[in-house]
């Protein structure tokens, strides 16, 4: 799951916020070295990720939105009462698309190509939706779903870790649980 919002830019989360968030995870950080180097959002998310408990910082960032929003206005000046979480679809499929077109990032072209899709058909993609990365994500992953009907969930989970996304591929895995699709 991603983070919320916009937080994840760091001029919008105050040093008092991130040195209570840091002390939150300190356990689940363990190292003094790497906890004296995180400096922003992005350096803890970046932790979390690899420690598979980036769900948790979510649910902490959330419970802030939702225990105190005059106080989360207060660390995202940005949030001009819009949606701060992403609408959550009903369908799973949707579900599992929105998880990857949000979060694979830099990384979606190499999932392409771990999905065994050709490079001319990932710059088609890229061209019908020039600047709109999700787009591309989501034509994508519908694409390789409609050629793999019976296996596409497995594929997914091996791009994804083979693309050094392990952690979409159990947020995925979580939604395919969740909604008994496994």
């Amino acid at each position: 799951m991603g983070c919320i919002g916009n937080v994840s830019d760091n001029h919008l989360l105050s040093r008092g916020r991130l040195m209570e968030l840091k002390e939150h995870f300190r356990e689940i950080i363990d190292s003094k070295r790497v906890f004296e180097k995180i400096t922003s959002l992005a350096d803890l998310k970046a932790v979390l990720r690899k420690r598979n408990c980036i769900s948790e910082l979510e649910r902490v960032l959330n419970e802030n939105q939702s225990n105190n929003n005059e106080s989360f206005r207060n660390i995202n000046p940005a949030y001009n009462n819009q949606r701060v979480l992403p609408e959550v679809p009903d369908d799973p499929v949707e579900q599992v698309d929105s998880v990857i077109a949000r979060e694979i990032g830099l990384k979606w072209k190499l999932l392409a190509r771990k999905l065994k899709i050709s490079e001319g058909e990932i710059d088609a993609f890229d061209n019908r939706h020039p600047g709109r990365l999700e787009e591309s994500v989501r034509e994508i992953l519908k694409h390789y779903r409609e050629i793999h009907q019976s296996d596409w969930k497995i594929g997914f989970c091996n791009a994804l870790t083979e693309s050094r996304r392990r952690d979409l591929c159990y947020q995925i895995q979580d939604i395919f649980i969740r909604n008994k699709m496994m």
